[in-house]
């Protein structure tokens, strides 16, 4: 019986990672199109420009993980709580992303820092959203 319940979790968190993975994507578009609108159109600086198209994939992430990535869980509990932590580990991870592209923009052009800053913040916030935001209680303690 243990063996099944490892079994059904590992399949469980796999569904999971699939489906963040597939929001992350739609987000990377959200966020790149954004990012590269406020960059090369509205001539914003690179700080702004990765801020705005990240709050902007930011929403987007939180309404499609919410409803679909960890529906089971996440809808048990209301939206502004959630939206709240959700806020503080994106804003971790903006401040991730930030160092990522200062760390590698003067090597690289810009964008593909900014696609190296997404790689890496995948990983954070999975676990991030997982465990502290739309996790059950006693997965967040």
């Amino acid at each position: 019986m243990a063996s099944f319940e490892v079994t059904e979790n590992r399949s469980s968190v796999t569904i999971q990672v699939l489906k963040f993975g597939l929001v992350g994507i739609l987000n990377t578009a959200v966020d790149l199109a954004a990012f590269a609108m406020l960059l090369f159109v509205f001539d914003q600086p690179w700080p702004v420009a990765n801020a705005g198209a990240y709050s902007i994939g930011m929403c987007c992430s939180f309404w499609l993980n919410r409803r679909w990535t960890f529906a089971g869980s996440a809808l048990r509990e209301r939206p502004g709580r959630q939206f709240a932590r959700f806020l503080l580990f994106g804003l971790s991870g903006l401040g991730v992303s930030m160092l990522v592209i200062a760390l590698l923009v003067d090597r690289m052009p810009i964008v593909v820092s900014k696609l190296i800053s997404i790689f890496v913040t995948f990983v954070f916030n999975f676990y991030t959203s997982r465990f502290h935001v739309f996790g059950t209680v006693t997965e967040r303690r």
